[in-house]
């Protein structure tokens, strides 16, 4: 389902995060070690005189810039991985949770179809319920219940999209609609029971 694809790319974009900064970690200590043995030599040559330690305290120097260099380089590049590594689970994340969402609007889109087939089924039976021999057909009243429910999922869809002025146009034709239904059963009733209603 969209929920563990969810999670499974929020758990990968996390390593990817946790990668980055233990390659940051890993960086600062190679740097700190690295600092740590020019000064150990730096110290080691100091120790010594002459011509010689001249040179070892240069090339010495020269190391520590070189290693500096390389230490700043690294990190800079390991920033750049951690940053790449957020931005793509930022949008893999968005990505999943746009999927997630439209595979729930599919999901309630199905159920809306579902209800709404029963929503006619019912019409029908109603419909043959209602219909009196010689005075209704069946097949008028199916039309009447069916363009009731019509105009109705005209309102319901109006109201799901916000759009008042549509919901309104819908209603009132569903209004006017049901008034008419009602003469014509009421019709029907009088004409099966004429005696009742003279």
């Amino acid at each position: 389902g969209s929920k563990e694809t969810l999670d499974e790319i929020e758990k990968g974009s996390k390593e990817d995060l946790d990668a980055g900064e233990e390659a940051l970690t890993l960086t600062d200590k190679a740097g700190e070690e690295a600092l740590t043995l020019t000064d150990k030599a730096k110290a080691e040559a100091l120790a010594l005189t002459g011509e010689g330690n001249k040179k070892a305290l240069d090339l010495i120097n020269k190391a520590r810039v070189i290693a500096l260099d390389l230490i700043n380089k690294a990190r800079v590049i390991a920033l750049d991985l951690v940053n790449e590594a957020r931005e793509k689970a930022l949008a893999l994340i968005k990505k999943a949770k746009e999927a997630a969402l439209e595979r729930a609007k599919k999901d309630d889109q199905k159920a809306l179809e579902r209800a709404r087939k029963q929503w006619y089924s019912n019409a029908y039976h109603l419909a043959i319920f209602f219909a009196i021999p010689h005075n209704q057909t069946k097949e008028d009243l199916i039309d009447m219940l069916y363009k009731h429910l019509d105009l109705t999922w005209g309102e319901i869809q109006s109201i799901l999209n916000e759009d008042e002025a549509r919901d309104l146009e819908y209603y009132e034709k569903d209004r006017a609609h049901m008034l008419m239904f009602s003469d014509v059963l009421t019709d029907g009733i009088v004409k099966q029971f004429p005696k009742k209603f003279e």
